[in-house]
Order: structure tokens, then sequence, then C-alpha cells
């Protein structure tokens, strides 16, 4: 996609790249257009899915360019001078620019957290788009009028009743898993992890007409998801399954140069999820599933549990405990290979992003900036499908109504995702007492009394037993072993490479003397940060070639 100031003149009147729940994908231009032309621009508002395009008003020489409510999508709006770009693809944006300059909070967020913040990318010239974005355009002028977020993040309590929400929560995603199976001559997949979110999109398929493969992709033939995903494959009678096992030694090597032309800003260890593709080339749609933040409080992430000391303080204390919850572990490593590194840099814009948001609840604070930056960039790794141009990714849980009920839940209904695994238990119980990857422990949660204090202390003596001797009676082993795949050759080999490049930009910012001495400790201690360095690196590396 790609809107350029120079060349409006070219554009059609209408483009889409996406989905839209419920309608089949020849059926979208002609919906699109009607509802804009009953209701204008609002009809782009009330789009349900995860798309990016553009629509012209001819009447009012106008043109819309917009992104979906969650920003699945992304949008990069480029700006230098009187000149500005509109695109979804990043180094369309970086070719236009004739001069460049560094982000360095950027950078620094990108080694401390594993992603950037809110609107940053790489370049000071080029931001990503908010969720939810309009942006209108004169096309007598060809100028940018006004740039509008159509809907924002906003966490309101108003569902008391729990029982009704549990059964609502059941039809809703019931729901939103029927719209994704709107294609009647498609070939599906419906991704199994062996997790809450796959349980539900497999259980709801199961009720579809179209057949479809259940498939799992793993590092390891005998790990928990593989265990955990046959057991639910047996449970729900689905006899079209496949256990897809990835190259480990290779992957980075093997797809750094995709993950670098699709999603530049995310850690070079997610491309190991491209590698599933091999054996879903004939399919034509993905049902995946993620840990939604609309559905699962921030706690989750809190193993101090200190959520109530802060529930009546100051608001900067509030903002303080968000950054404390957030921050990495890895502070000393970016003082000791990033040259540039401003100890105050990144926690300052933390901060004075969390005061735009006029939010006083410290959960709804988390989990608005779980939104805006943290679950927003992890989540482009789940339709990774997406970037092969050929199997097309949906995922139910981004459905508007979903999101729409989810925030009107109180704090204590989506702790945990407490009301999110009750609302399962009591539709899938076959699958109750199916366990959860690295947990004893199935859809009713943890037990009580002294036969779960046993469960419980027999689970961790098993995981230790694993651990120092690779085998165990009830623990199969992690499907994601990220550190020690990233330290098999070819992939260490490439790193080793991409660490010694010869580049200005890098040569001037990290120090590359002490990554090659301590490269494998490096990435076995925070495999996350060595895989955003990497990223790092190779960005400069293509952003020296292409300027």
């Amino acid at each position: 996609m790609e809107v350029k100031r120079r060349e409006l003149f070219q554009l059609s009147n209408f483009f889409f790249k996406g989905f839209l729940f419920g309608i089949k994908d020849s059926d979208i231009e002609s919906h699109v257009l009607n509802e804009f032309n009953k209701k204008g621009k609002e009809a782009l508002k009330q789009l349900n899915g995860s798309f990016c395009g553009w629509l012209a008003d001819e009447q009012k020489q106008l043109l819309y360019v917009f992104n979906d409510r969650l920003g699945m999508a992304d949008l990069f709006l480029m700006q230098e001078g009187d000149n500005w770009l509109i695109t979804d693809d990043y180094w369309l944006a970086v070719k236009e620019l004739s001069e460049v300059s560094v982000n360095e909070t950027a950078i620094e967020q990108l080694l401390q957290f594993g992603y950037m913040h809110w609107e940053n990318t790489y370049l000071n010239e080029i931001k990503l788009c908010t969720p939810a974005t309009i942006i209108t355009i004169d096309l007598s002028g060809n100028a940018i009028t006004s740039i509008e977020q159509y809907w924002h993040h906003k966490p309101q309590a108003v569902i008391t009743n729990y029982s009704a929400a549990r059964e609502q929560t059941t039809e809703l995603i019931r729901n939103a898993v029927k719209e994704c199976f709107v294609e009647p001559d498609a070939t599906y997949a419906v991704a199994n992890s062996g997790g809450l979110d796959s349980r539900w999109n497999l259980f709801f398929a199961s009720q579809q007409k179209q057949n479809f493969l259940s498939y799992t992709y793993t590092g390891s033939d005998n790990s928990d998801a593989t265990h955990i995903s046959r057991k639910i494959n047996e449970t729900l009678g689905l006899s079209n399954t496949d256990y897809i096992q990835i190259s480990t030694n290779d992957f980075i090597a093997n797809y750094a140069g995709i993950h670098m032309s699709k999603t530049p800003m995310l850690p070079m260890y997610s491309t190991w999820y491209y590698d599933a593709h091999k054996r879903l080339s004939d399919l034509d749609i993905n049902i995946n599933g993620f840990i939604s933040t609309f559905l699962d409080a921030f706690t989750y992430m809190d193993g101090a549990e200190n959520y109530a000391e802060f529930e009546n303080k100051a608001i900067t204390d509030k903002h303080e405990y968000c950054y404390s919850l957030y921050k990495p572990a890895v502070t000393e490593l970016v003082n000791k290979v990033y040259k540039k590194q401003n100890s105050g840099r990144a926690k300052e814009a933390f901060m004075a992003s969390l005061e735009t948001l006029d939010m006083n609840d410290v959960g709804d604070i988390c989990d608005t900036f779980d939104f805006y930056c943290r679950q927003r960039r992890l989540n482009k790794n789940e339709p990774w499908t997406d970037y092969y141009g050929q199997l097309k990714s949906r995922s139910p849980l981004c459905h508007n109504a979903i999101v729409d009920f989810s925030l009107a839940l109180p704090f204590q209904m989506r702790d945990d995702r407490i009301l999110y695994k009750d609302a399962a238990a009591e539709v899938m119980t076959s699958l109750q007492k199916v366990r959860f990857e690295r947990s004893p422990w199935g859809l009713k949660g943890k037990e009580k009394g002294t036969a779960a204090l046993v469960k419980d202390v027999l689970w961790r003596a098993d995981m230790k037993l694993y651990k120092k001797t690779g085998h165990s009676f009830w623990f199969k082993g992690s499907h994601k072993n990220v550190a020690e795949w990233m330290c098999q050759s070819p992939n260490i080999d490439f790193i080793r490479n991409v660490i010694n490049s010869e580049n200005p930009l890098i040569e001037e910012r990290f120090d590359q003397d002490y990554l090659n001495k301590h490269l494998e400790a490096l990435i076995k201690k925070d495999f996350v940060f060595m895989s955003s360095l990497l990223t790092i690196f190779m960005f400069f590396n293509k952003l020296t070639d292409i300027k």
C-alpha cells in the first residue's frame, strides 16, 4: 500500500488490504462502498476486522486513508518538508526520504523492552500511526488536512453480572470464529498451540461446515505443546492434523531477510514462526489466536502482586509502578554494548506518554500501555502467514464486539483471565482437565486443598527432574528453547557475521568487540535483547545499502 503526495492522481478510488468479519473477500469492496454511500466517513469507523486501505470521496475531493481499530495493520507516515508518504511498507517510506536521522530513543526502547513505544520507529522522519487512524487528504491541494484517531482504548467497567458475562463471552467468541469461516471454497487451517485461545478457536471451528487442518508447530517432537495439542485433537475428534517440526538450527539464517523486509521493528527471534509455512503452503486461510489485552488483565505479568498497594496512591506513583512493571532486566547489557545509551531518556519518554492517557486506575494505565505498545508489537508475530502473500491470517479475538465487551468488564473478571477460563470450562466440558503448557492445571485453574498442594509439589519436582536429566514423568519439555536454537550453527554463524558488520552507523553506537567475546553467553542470558540487537544491526546495514 502506498499513498504518495506526488502521485495522488494515479490512485484508484478504493483500495483495501486485510479482512472483515463475516464478509467474503470478493464482497468487501461493494460492502464498504455501500456503507460509505449511506454513512460517509463514519462508515470507516465501524468496519470490523484487520485491515488498511483508502477510499476517495469524489464529490468532496477528499481521500481517506485508514487502518483498523486495533492497529493490527500498520500504517507509517513519512513527512519531510512538504513531501509525505503513507504506507504499510516501512522500506517504501525509507526510500522516499532524502535524508535520515536515527531515533535514538526508539533504539534504546527496542533494546530494553524488545519493542518500540507508541509512534516511534527507527527514524525520526517516519511515525507509526496509532490504531484506528483516519488520515484525510485534500486531493485538490495534495495536502493532509487531518489525522484523527476514531477509537480509543478506554476501559469502562459497567458489567456486574458474572453469570451473564460468562454466557456472553461464549456467544461472542462463537460468533467471531464463525465469521472467520465465510469463504465456502477456501481451505482452512487452525493453529493449535494447546493454549486457551486455540481451544476456543478449535472448539467452535469444529462446529462449522468447512473442513480444516489443526496444526501445531514445535521445535521438539515430544514437547508440552505437542503433547497437549494431541490431547485436544483427540478429545475434539479432529483427524485432519499436522505436527510441524521447525528447523531450529537455521531459522534465523533462513528467514532474517524476509523478517527484515516485512517487520523490521520486531526482534529477530520471532523468525522461527516462519518455518511453519512449509507445510501450509496449499491452504488459503489461517485462524489463530493471541493473548488479547482485552481478555487478560495486566497483572498476569506482575509477579510481585502488589497492584493493590498503588490503587490509592498519587498518579505519579502509578506511572512509576507501570514503568517498573514493564522495565526489563537488561539495563546492564545495554550499558555494556550501546555507546549512546542514556539511562533517563527511555524513562522520560515512557512517563510523558503515560501522562497523556488521562487515566487514574493503575490497571487501566498498564492495560492501555500494553495495548498501544507491548501487545500491539508482539501481536505482529502471530499473523506471520500474511508475510507470504497467500495464506491469510484471521484472529477471532480481534472482533470489535469482543473488544467492546472486554473493556466493559471489571478488573476482577479479567484478572488472570478468570472469566475467559470459566466460560471455556463451562462450554468445553471434555477439555476441563486438559492442562496447559508449563502447568499442572486445566481450564478450572488451580485446585484447592491437600490434593492440590501435593500436585503442585510433584509438578515442580518433575520440572526440576526434566531440567536436570532431560526426562520426566509429567512435564514434556518446552517447545520454544529459542536461546539454545540461536546458539546452534548456522544461526550463530549468521549472527556473528552481522555483529561484525563494517558499518559506521553500528560502529559509532555499539561495542562490537565486547559482543564478539561474549556472544553465546549473552544470547543465553537474554536472547530477546540479543535478538533486538541483531535486528537493529540488520536495519542499519539495509539502511546503508539504500542510502
